[in-house]
């Protein structure tokens, strides 16, 4: 009698063993599953340090395009994460990977059939300073192209000028030293986006006031570009930006972020 009452409770022992078990096995599949719902319903954003447009300060993404998509992501209830990677990498991933979004992207005929496209989210101009003393008038790119124009290197003034084969080019690697180049008369005008130019005198500590658009190149318009198996999210995402632009709020992030 005594055996077969320690026998009963070894079977109920094993049997409350493998219950809970079973339970912890089913409680781990639980969180995966969930942890797997919650990265399928996040939207994954690629951007670079591209200020004031995008920028990252202590892993959190600022800048003119930056606060847009932030506010798109809300208005929609989305779950957004944005990574911010040199650029050139972050285009060539969107382009590899499905349910990419990217931005702030320039819509090139190269680019158009890659990407659907939502916008326009910022606007910008291609322009060259000169010092505000500079009494010369330049009236086309003509005018310019024998002069020292600084650049950033490798970046798109770059390649413009030397598409139009500009003969003095000059190039750093941060904007702000142009300014000061520019200042100390190292070279004779600087070309860059103006709210990229605007920016980097302001971090530069440079005085505004000592500079002038000699002369405006070109517009610039810039996009948010999602993968193309994207409709859905392209077609919201465009109306919810219609709405921040009607209700003031596009007005507002932009001049909050100048």
């Amino acid at each position: 009698m005594h055996y077969m009452m320690n026998k009963m409770s070894i079977i109920k022992k094993e049997i409350k063993r493998l219950y809970n078990s079973k339970l912890f096995v089913i409680s781990i599949f639980c969180i995966f599953a969930s942890i797997q719902n919650i990265n399928a319903d996040t939207i994954n954003i690629l951007t670079g340090e591209l200020p004031p447009y995008s920028y990252s300060e202590n892993g959190e993404q600022y800048g003119l395009g930056s606060a847009i998509v932030k506010e798109i992501c809300n208005r929609t209830g989305a779950a957004c994460h944005i990574e911010t990677l040199p650029w050139s990498r972050s285009v060539v991933l969107s382009q590899k990977q499905e349910n990419s979004i990217i931005y702030p992207l320039g819509r090139t005929k190269e680019r158009e059939e890659k990407y659907l496209w939502i916008g326009p989210i910022l606007k910008d101009r291609l322009v060259f300073a000169v010092r505000k003393s500079d009494e010369r008038t330049f009236n086309s790119l003509d005018d310019l192209k024998d002069l020292k124009i600084g650049v950033i290197l490798n970046a798109p003034p770059q390649k413009r000028l030397q598409n139009m084969k500009f003969s003095q080019i000059d190039t750093v690697i941060d904007e702000s030293i142009n300014g000061k180049k520019l200042l100390k008369g190292r070279i004779d005008a600087w070309y860059a986006a103006e709210l990229i130019m605007m920016d980097a005198i302001k971090k530069g500590g440079l005085n505004q006031d000592e500079f002038k658009i000699g002369f405006v190149d070109m517009d610039l318009v810039f996009y948010i570009g999602t993968s193309k198996n994207m409709t859905d999210i392209a077609i919201k995402w465009q109306e919810v930006l219609e709405g921040i632009k009607s209700d003031g709020t596009y007005d507002k992030i932009i001049g909050n972020n100048k």
